[in-house]
């Protein structure tokens, strides 16, 4: 039982050390000035959602510290582009919702991890400004791009698409 003690004893002040740790880094995270068109995501031992409606968005930062962000930019405009995120991720995870319609250049840096774009688009020319730029570090985490269409009164295309997935998930479930 003695055996026992220290190493608890040292589990619990790991515990303790990291948890004030992850508080401070929120707390100084947090703490950045940010316009109204920016945003400031940040998800330290835990989650964050963020919902961006703004017009005018401009970019913002995105921090997740062994925890994940969930960002979704589906309603927002840039009126001049590019809109710049500083991602940082560090044993953690972040999700990017995107408009359909936008170019996304990603000039983050990983060290084990990396970036994902699952977004279908055709190849921007060489002069096309992007509408968004993802910089900053991932460091044994990922960053995750998706595209989310756009739904018009009236249009029943994004509910077919729902529908066809639905069917095709069970298709394979079946086979």
């Amino acid at each position: 039982m003695k055996r026992l003690i220290i190493p608890i004893l040292m589990f619990v002040v790991f515990q303790v050390v990291i948890m004030m740790l992850g508080r401070l880094l929120r707390q100084c995270y947090l703490s950045q000035e940010v316009d109204e068109d920016e945003v400031n995501a940040v998800a330290v031992t835990g989650g964050a959602q963020e919902k961006i409606t703004t017009k005018a968005f401009k970019g913002g930062y995105l921090r997740a510290v062994m925890g994940g962000v969930e960002l979704d930019l589906s309603e927002a405009a840039i009126e001049t582009p590019p809109a710049t995120i500083e991602a940082l991720v560090v044993m953690g995870g972040a999700e990017i919702k995107v408009p359909g319609d936008w170019q996304v250049k990603s000039e983050t840096r990983a060290i084990m991890g990396g970036v994902e774009d699952t977004r279908r688009r055709e190849t921007p020319s060489e002069e096309a400004t992007p509408d968004l730029v993802m910089t900053g570090k991932v460091i044994m985490g990922g960053i995750s791009i998706k595209a989310v269409a756009a739904e018009f009164p009236g249009d029943e295309s994004s509910g077919l698409n729902r529908d066809l997935t639905k069917e095709a998930a069970q298709h394979v479930v079946q086979s």
